[in-house]
């Protein structure tokens, strides 16, 4: 009897110490980029460099100051020509995309978010990456496959020093 209820603690042990490993096999973890090749365009991406896709649940936008996210029924872009339009940014020569909630991204693979179409003239350059490096904040909140919740932050942060963090 006693064998048999070691037993059985042992097997419980072990699936719970296995499921752990399953969830950690597949955790995605999300990192903000900026690629400002010379010249190339300068871009904002989202990788996913974890081990399983991440599930975009919402994506905020800020510039020196805490992100904003899209209210309820609000355009995804919104924050975007919120924060374009408050530092006198000319729209038409930024491309933007936020994710839908619930849009996935693959393990290893990555999302341009932010594009600056204008990058030929190296001051415009220079004020591109300066715009995404040293001013621009942005927090996606993200899930794994198994509905773990987990946020990642990316560009200036006052409350940490200032800065920029990618």
């Amino acid at each position: 009897m006693v064998v048999g209820i070691l037993a059985l603690c042992v097997s419980i042990a072990d699936h719970r110490r296995a499921r752990s490993h399953q969830r950690l096999s597949v955790r995605p973890l999300l990192r903000f980029d900026c690629h400002a090749d010379a010249g190339a365009d300068v871009r904002l991406c989202l990788h996913n460099v974890g081990f399983g896709p991440a599930v975009v649940t919402n994506l905020g936008v800020g510039y020196c100051k805490p992100p904003v996210f899209p209210a309820d029924g609000e355009s995804q872009d919104t924050p975007w020509h919120a924060v374009l339009a408050e530092r006198h940014c000319a729209l038409e020569r930024w491309e933007m995309y936020l994710p839908e909630s619930g849009e996935a991204i693959a393990c290893g693979e990555s999302m341009e978010l932010l594009k600056f179409c204008d990058s030929g003239q190296e001051p415009r350059r220079r004020e591109a990456v300066s715009f995404i490096q040293d001013g621009l904040s942005l927090e996606v909140k993200y899930q794994s496959i198994y509905g773990e919740e987990f946020v990642a932050l990316g560009g200036h942060r006052k409350d940490e020093g200032g800065g920029a963090a990618a």
